[in-house]
């Protein structure tokens, strides 16, 4: 039985969620109802009782979900590594596993946040973090989700500041495009917009203000069909409604308190 699931993605930052539509496998229909109401243990009892990628994949993404679903830079160090256990018994059966692949390069990503930028550079995690993100391209270059988490990569660099983008090879050019490569290839996910009208906040809420506003108007009208969902279009009412009162720094300071 193929099923389309919409769950959460998120690695902090420019790249502060991602709602996605997988190209469905075998899922357990139990876990996948108990993830739309967000019942992300319940997720992990079922799907990893499956014994096979796909349901690993699901369960460690309900347990990303679970860290990171306010503030990645907050996760839980345990309940990442919980993830990274269940990804880890994907890939060894598949290695390819598209999903298991993009929820391993978002763990990566997450623990470069919560390093900070001068630890998680030494340490090589947004290298590392950017590696696998241009694997699964490679592997599958039409997979939209893929081509926004390295767009808000670029993003994220960039407004950190400093020479981080330099360091990294990253522009906000590259991030932008990828981001329109994203929509093209993915147009249905919601959440792409609202993490591009984030990243562009983050790097110039003023210069950016039209193209996010469009962006913030779309997903604000949504409908969510999940527990996840619904925190994310609920953020986008609120950016939304602060940019109606022309209050943009409020808006660049709200993202910010979000990642």
């Amino acid at each position: 039985m193929k099923t389309n699931m919409r769950s959460l993605i998120i690695f902090g930052l420019c790249l502060n969620i991602f709602i996605t539509s997988t190209a469905a496998a075998e899922l357990s229909p139990r876990a996948l109802q108990l993830y739309n109401i967000g019942d992300y243990r319940g997720v992990v009892s079922i799907a990893s009782a499956h014994n096979d990628a796909d349901n690993y994949a699901l369960a460690a993404r309900a347990l990303v979900t679970e860290a990171s679903i306010y503030r990645p830079s907050k996760a839980s160090d345990k309940t990442l590594n919980e993830a990274q256990a269940l990804v880890n018994k994907a890939l060894k059966i598949d290695k390819t596993h598209k999903e298991a692949l993009l929820i391993d390069a978002i763990i990566t990503l997450i623990k470069a946040r919560k390093a900070g930028k001068i630890k998680g550079f030494a340490a090589g995690l947004p290298q590392l973090g950017k590696l696998k993100l241009d694997n699964i391209l490679s592997l599958y270059p039409n997979y939209g989700e893929a081509w926004a988490l390295r767009a808000a990569w670029h993003m994220e660099a960039v407004s950190s500041g400093g020479n981080s983008a330099a360091l990294l090879g990253a522009s906000a050019e590259s991030g932008i495009n990828e981001y329109k490569k994203a929509m093209l290839l993915d147009n249905d996910n919601v959440m792409i917009k609202f993490a591009f009208a984030t990243s562009l906040i983050l790097l110039n809420r003023n210069l950016y203000e039209n193209s996010y506003s469009k962006l913030l108007d779309i997903c604000a009208n949504a409908k969510p069909a999940s527990k996840s969902e619904q925190v994310f279009v609920a953020r986008a009412k609120e950016l939304k409604a602060s940019v109606a009162k022309g209050d943009i720094d409020g808006v660049y300071e709200k993202v910010k308190s979000w990642l």
